[in-house]
């Protein structure tokens, strides 16, 4: 089929589970890819492409609009009525968030925006206190890490997250409600929703635990060998405080780490049986080392405690410990091991 201007119209049928008759909810989310900007010119011209039920006697719907704070858009309208955003249905999500809504009583009906984009700053939509990583690595370098994350929320509809490569997601929790993420087809990012935690005054936690394959490019761990670790990286949200604990397999000896993260016990191992409470309070000059394991621990005793609706996963934590920590931003790290 073809619509006016040329443009193709795509037709889908959609099946539901079973009969239903009278009022029923649809929701339906799709993306709308707009042609790149030029360079030489701030201004971008779209044109709104409508949702039409072919078949039906009548249908009527409301348009509501919302923009990133670096955007500035006019509308030009055909065969709609400007409104007022609380006159929106009450189960609309983010009415606060509106700027500019519309109205239509028939097909068709016509919506262009004209869109500047300037340069001035950009209003934080969403934060993250705390990202703390805790990962059991086997003898064949496969490692299974729990993610704890303490965020808040703006406006943000998903947590968009790179993962390390040969990743799987085994368990998801967003404010202790069980989630399944997504992943974007154009980039391969993960998705993971955040709709019932927008506009969230407070903090909220995001617990993952996921299992990567062959944490080094040898497989199986070698008499002598280097074991690199890639953290997942939340895609344009600050990170205040990123820790990550790990816990090695045992009978190799193993250097200091590199890489961009920080040794918090650099001379006391807590995997030679020692246990980084007991060093803490044996070296009082440490300070933080009792802290930073309160800190931590609780995180993800919090974090865990709200789960519900779905499998829980937890990690049989044994092994050679390292605490590593970074503020402002997350970074990867390098174990380089001798088989004792």
């Amino acid at each position: 089929m073809k619509r006016e201007g040329g443009a193709v119209e795509v037709v889908t049928e959609i099946v539901l589970q079973r009969e239903t008759i009278g009022d029923y909810v649809l929701r339906i989310s799709y993306e709308q890819e707009f042609p790149p900007r030029s360079a030489d010119t701030p201004l971008q011209e779209v044109r709104f492409l409508p949702i039409r039920v072919p078949g039906v006697e009548r249908e009527e719907g409301v348009i509501a609009l919302l923009r990133d704070p670096t955007l500035e858009i006019t509308t030009e309208v055909e065969g709609l009525e400007r409104i007022d955003p609380k006159e929106l249905p009450p189960a609309m999500p983010q009415r606060d968030s509106v700027f500019r809504s519309f109205r239509y009583l028939a097909h068709p009906y016509r919506l262009t925006l004209r869109i500047t984009k300037h340069d001035y700053g950009r209003i934080l939509s969403g934060i993250i206190n705390r990202m703390h990583l805790e990962s059991v690595v086997s003898r064949e370098a496969e490692s299974t890490t729990e993610l704890t994350l303490e965020m808040q929320n703006k406006s943000l509809q998903y947590l968009v997250l790179a993962m390390p490569p040969e990743s799987t997601i085994l368990t998801l929790f967003v404010d202790g409600r069980g989630e399944r993420a997504s992943v974007r087809a154009s980039d391969g990012r993960t998705l993971i929703p955040l709709n019932r935690v927008q506009n969230e005054a407070g903090t909220f936690y995001v617990r993952m635990v996921y299992r990567t394959r062959r944490a080094n490019t040898a497989g199986e761990m070698q008499r002598i060998g280097r074991l690199t670790f890639v953290p997942p990286d939340p895609i344009e949200l600050p990170i205040q405080k990123f820790t990550w604990r790990f816990y090695l397999p045992e009978g190799f000896a193993y250097l200091p780490p590199k890489g961009e993260l920080a040794e918090m016990y650099p001379h006391f191992r807590s995997g030679w049986r020692w246990g980084i409470e007991r060093v803490s309070k044996l070296v009082p000059a440490l300070g933080g080392g009792r802290e930073y394991l309160r800190d931590t621990v609780s995180l993800a005793k919090v974090a865990a405690a709200g789960d519900q609706s779905a499998l829980s996963v937890s990690l049989v934590k044994e092994g050679v410990v390292f605490d590593l920590y970074k503020l402002y931003g997350t970074g990867r790290v390098h174990f380089r091991y001798l088989d004792r």
